[in-house]
């Protein structure tokens, strides 16, 4: 939130900033493995059990730039909770602030080929 004045004409400096803030957020790239130990420190710190089963989360990568999307390969997609997902993507913007973008998290099954 940029707080502006129309009346005593200021405030524009940080709207300025804060619209190069989210276009460097928007083109952000994480590396996989930089990546790959946010998830890791992420699921040690607050494992994943479903039905009495563990779910394992291989590895993840970042697809796109424009949002930032990743894809976690896992064991089963279908096994994930989405409030789970949505702590994985807190995670990574804990890690790197993405301010004013989206950031889009996929599953998919390892090995599987099929585009999102």
């Amino acid at each position: 939130i940029v707080f502006t004045s129309a009346l005593e004409e200021s405030g524009m400096d940080g709207v300025v900033n804060a619209v190069f803030r989210s276009v460097e957020s928007w083109n952000a790239r994480i590396s996989t493995g930089e990546l790959n130990r946010i998830v890791q420190n992420a699921v040690f710190e607050k494992p994943l059990v479903r039905k009495g089963k563990s779910v394992k989360i291989y590895y993840a990568t970042q697809a796109e730039v424009s949002p930032p999307t990743f894809i976690l390969f896992c064991a089963d997609p279908t096994m994930v909770h989405f409030s789970y997902v949505r702590y994985l993507e807190n995670q990574i913007r804990k890690a790197h602030p993405m301010e004013g973008t989206p950031i889009r998290v996929f599953l998919r099954k390892r090995g599987e080929k099929d585009a999102d």
